[in-house]
């Protein structure tokens, strides 16, 4: 478990954002975008799945089938007053499937439902792509955060989000809780302090006070709200300026769904603007019936709108600081997380409650989170770094937990606040509870009030074997145990008979089955198998495409002018431009499609040309080689200081490199040997293209060096008559060299996973001399490049079982860069 790496992600309604703990520090994860935080959004095409900034940006376009906010949605059911104002905002189609609300998309012309827990797994399986990209291994385990007010039912829905997503969920940990990690992890207090973590985010509000000493963090309390946030203020300004435009123009926006979501958009804008300016400007063209709609918003008014959102944040603070028994004077640091708390407004409440107390801003609200759950995530893979190694977090129940008695009271058993692991045992009279034929029925709530109608329903399970025609004198005694996961047990006994049952609680009634999660997970993979072949797809055909514009403009070249004659330049120009308008056309053609006209392309020229970038310059250009560059370049220094004069019109670079060539000399770097080799063998051969030139230079350079073996085998499968047919034309990527006096190449001979040796035999250009850059000045050698177009010619035994496959160089007509050595 101490060589895993567990991430650490908070899964935001808006945006997500991982981290990880490595090499004792903290890092967040940045996407492919280079964006450290991902839209919590997923958009379902005919053709494709999308998540995160490219969903995003497809909100307006498709809008009935790109979600987002559904984070909203977990724990609760249909009918839920705060799902049905939600409903109203969102473009896409919400349903009611016995009870539980399911988003209803549009995906490969299949109508398809989709659970909160299912969405989140696509978000929270994003995130651990992601990882696993930077990371470059596979990453199975990870921290989750969620609200501090989420429930047990609204947690246990994080986890199977995870479980689907292929994590498994060390631990699901409060959003203000990780925060004040973070924030403690930074400031390594030695002095008691106690931390007031505010927490406002896209959806929700979070409180949680700390008590922090070096590297204890003590949770005292949380709080918070699921429906006081940046959307809900965004929803504010959206009402406002739909009444607005039904006064100016008495058309009702309220009934399109696209063109409040376009007015959201402006909105958001608008609520960003007004955290550093006092007005924003709202400018939609066509909003509704070709109507263009101008208008504006002070700061001012933005306030009153939410005035009320924002006062409620005031008595979720004044209830953090009563269950932890603090005073607000005695408040040491105050760490403002989540983008809403850049609003100016929440900022002024903050203080004055405070009495002027200076707000902490230090830490990125946005990142802050996923921070603190990178923490947690180490200590809980028992990472060993000296800088979390006696970091504990000692937290509590979020809320009150208990069973219903006579007449629906709620009896509490262990109360909000606790400090986890607890466990609490208390003793009823059978008489307490309701009975069914063979036993009686527990219910198990949680929640604040004395009656269990307004609290939350965990599960209800029946205890029998009791003798309940006895006298009321039974007893059983009920334990409730909860563990430092968070993680609720009972456990009830008998008194006179002795008997136990034992219960670990799930939250059945609610949450997903073992067969639906399940099909979740297949379903899970089942997409991920699907993007994957879309994103070879794309890739393949946005090479393509790239080859096509990257061989026009070759040929427009003016240096080649006296290389290609005017028809045979027409010629391949209308063979590529009708290609490219076939692209154009057929943009979700398959994969092997474009593969097979990139073949059409290529078949156009017989060798691809080098690029002359010079040697000297290319310090950043290959990742592999960027660390051995400059001992090239010494070194080849060196070696032109002590060289004679060499042939006139030879470049300095080039001088360079063929003097390195002649001298007696190794590097004293083994690594550069096993740099080249590495570059060579890149499966990758577009991210060779850039420095061949570079590579055929310093190779030159090396031919005669010891200790250096710089041909390049391919994997040879299959039947070779078939692989390797007469007058077959390939690539070939190898550099090798021989005396001139020697009209062919033997190469050494390769055993291909067929079990059959085989010799290359290879007909060389005489023509390739480098006789006048030798040492000796007597010496003459061919030299054949790699990327060098070779036509076999020939099969045959040799006399020891191996197989000879004769090739030839070919000399292409459209050459498009002379190498310096021809």
């Amino acid at each position: 478990m101490a060589n895993s790496i567990a991430i650490g992600i908070d899964l935001g309604t808006v945006y997500s954002c991982v981290s990880v703990f490595q090499n004792g520090k903290l890092e967040i994860i940045s996407n492919e975008q280079g964006n450290r935080t991902t839209p919590s959004c997923v958009e379902f095409t005919n053709n494709e799945r999308l998540i995160g900034d490219a969903a995003r940006s497809q909100i307006s376009i498709n809008s009935k089938n790109t979600i987002f906010g559904f984070k909203r949605l977990i724990g609760h059911k249909f009918d839920d007053a705060t799902v049905q104002a939600d409903m109203k905002h969102w473009p896409f189609k919400v349903i009611n499937d016995r009870g539980k609300p399911k988003i209803q998309v549009e995906y490969k012309n299949q109508m398809k439902l989709f659970t909160s827990e299912e969405l989140s797994s696509m978000i929270l399986a994003n995130m651990k792509n992601i990882a696993e990209i930077y990371l470059g291994k596979n990453v199975s385990e990870a921290v989750l955060t969620v609200p501090a007010h989420f429930n047990y039912s609204q947690r246990q829905a994080i986890k199977d989000a995870g479980t689907i997503a292929g994590l498994n969920v060390l631990r699901v940990l409060d959003e203000s809780t990780a925060a004040g990690i973070a924030y403690g992890f930074d400031k390594r207090m030695s002095d008691e302090r106690n931390v007031l973590v505010f927490d406002l985010g896209g959806s929700n509000v979070n409180v949680t006070i700390l008590k922090i000493e070096e590297d204890i963090f003590k949770v005292k309390s949380t709080a918070g709200s699921t429906h006081v946030g940046g959307e809900d203020f965004v929803n504010r300004m959206v009402e406002y300026f739909a009444q607005e435009f039904k006064c100016k123009y008495n058309k009702d926006l309220q009934g399109n769904k696209r063109t409040l979501r376009r007015l959201h958009t402006a909105c958001e804008c608008a609520k960003l603007t007004l955290s550093s300016s006092c007005k924003a400007s709202i400018e939609i063209d066509s909003l509704h019936e070709d109507i263009d709609f101008y208008s504006t918003i002070t700061r001012h008014c933005f306030e009153e709108l939410n005035i009320d959102l924002f006062h409620s944040i005031l008595e979720l603070i004044e209830k953090a600081l009563r269950d932890a028994r603090v005073n607000k004077a005695n408040i040491d640091d105050i760490v403002l997380v989540g983008g809403s708390t850049r609003i100016p407004k929440v900022q002024q409440l903050l203080q004055d409650f405070f009495n002027g107390k200076q707000l902490n801003k230090l830490m990125n609200p946005d990142e802050a989170i996923a921070y603190g759950a990178a923490v947690q995530a180490a200590i809980l893979t028992d990472n060993q770094s000296e800088a979390i190694k006696n970091v504990l977090l000692l937290d509590v129940a979020p809320f009150s937990l208990g069973i219903e008695t006579v007449n629906g009271v709620m009896t509490t058993l262990i109360k909000s606040n606790t400090e986890i692991p607890t466990e609490e045992t208390q003793t009823f009279s059978l008489t307490s509870f309701p009975k069914s034929q063979s036993g009686i029925i527990i219910k198990v709530f949680e929640g604040e009030n004395p009656i269990t109608k307004d609290n939350h329903l965990l599960d209800n399970f029946e205890f029998s074997g009791m003798l309940l025609n006895s006298d009321d004198g039974l007893e059983i005694e009920i334990t409730f145990d909860i563990d430092a996961k968070n993680i609720l047990t009972i456990l009830v006994s008998d008194k006179t008979s002795g008997k136990e049952k034992r219960m670990t609680f799930t939250n059945k009634s609610e949450h997903l089955s073992k067969d639906e999660i399940q099909r979740m997970i297949v379903d899970a993979k089942i997409y991920k198998k699907e993007d994957e072949i879309q994103r070879n797809r794309i890739r393949v055909k946005n090479s393509f495409e790239s080859h096509c514009f990257n061989m026009k403009a070759k040929i427009n070249d003016k240096n080649l002018k006296d290389q290609i004659n005017v028809y045979d330049k027409k010629k391949m120009i209308d063979a590529i431009d009708n290609i490219l308008t076939w692209s154009e056309t057929n943009q979700f053609a398959e994969q092997e499609e474009f593969e097979n006209k990139q073949n059409d392309v290529e078949t156009l020229f017989r060798i691809e040309g080098f690029e002359d970038i010079p040697l000297l310059s290319l310090e950043n250009a290959v990742k592999h080689l960027e660390n051995i560059i400059p001992n090239v370049r010494r070194n080849a220094w060196i070696a032109k200081e002590r060289s004679i004069v060499v042939a006139d019109g030879i470049t300095q670079d080039e001088s360079a490199a063929i003097q390195l060539y002649t001298m007696e000399w190794k590097p004293s770097d083994q690594s550069f040997y096993i740099h080249i080799n590495t570059a060579l063998r890149e499966s990758n051969r577009d991210r060779l293209t850039p420095f061949l030139y570079y590579l055929k230079l310093v190779l030159t350079a090396l031919w005669k060096l010891p200790s250096i073996k710089t041909t390049v085998w391919s994997d040879v499968k299959g039947d070779l008559s078939i692989q390797y047919p007469i007058g077959k034309e390939f690539v070939w990527w190898g550099f090798s060299s021989c005396t001139k006096s020697r009209r062919f190449l033997e190469q050494e001979e390769f055993l291909g996973k067929t079990g059959v040796r085989i010799l290359f035999r290879i007909e060389c250009e005489t023509g390739k001399s480098i006789r006048a850059h030798s040492y000796s000045k007597t010496e003459s050698e061919i030299l054949l490049f790699p990327a060098t177009r070779m036509r076999v010619i020939n099969q045959m035994d040799s006399n020891d079982d191996a197989v000879v496959i004769q090739l030839q160089e070919i000399k292409s007509p459209f050459l498009l860069l002379q190498s310096p050595f021809m």
